[in-house]
């Protein structure tokens, strides 16, 4: 679970520090979600944060319930959030 805790915590948090970044240098006209930009621009940033948060605590619990007895569902789980943010950060780099 430390595993898991550690990998989809990074991901995330790079996600979070490069959508920061992107919203500091470029605005929310930068980001291609109209969810998000939509939330960024009526909330602010400290919610998208908090939810962001909140993810990575929902997907450790969810991995933690299921591992017990379905384990592989349980990494599918883990890799899906892990590649989120991996992919969310990446993107964010490219429109840097």
């Amino acid at each position: 679970m430390v595993a898991i805790l550690v990998a989809v915590g990074l991901a995330q948090g790079a996600d979070a520090v490069t959508f920061l970044r992107l919203m500091s240098e470029h605005g929310p006209g930068a980001e291609l979600n109209p969810i998000v930009r939509a939330g960024v621009i009526d909330l602010g940033l400290m919610p998208l944060i908090i939810a962001k948060a909140a993810l990575v605590v929902f997907v450790v619990a969810a991995c933690s319930v299921i591992m017990r007895t379905r384990a592989r569902l349980s990494l599918a789980v883990a890799t899906a959030g892990t590649g989120a943010g991996l992919v969310g950060a990446f993107s964010n780099v490219l429109a840097l």
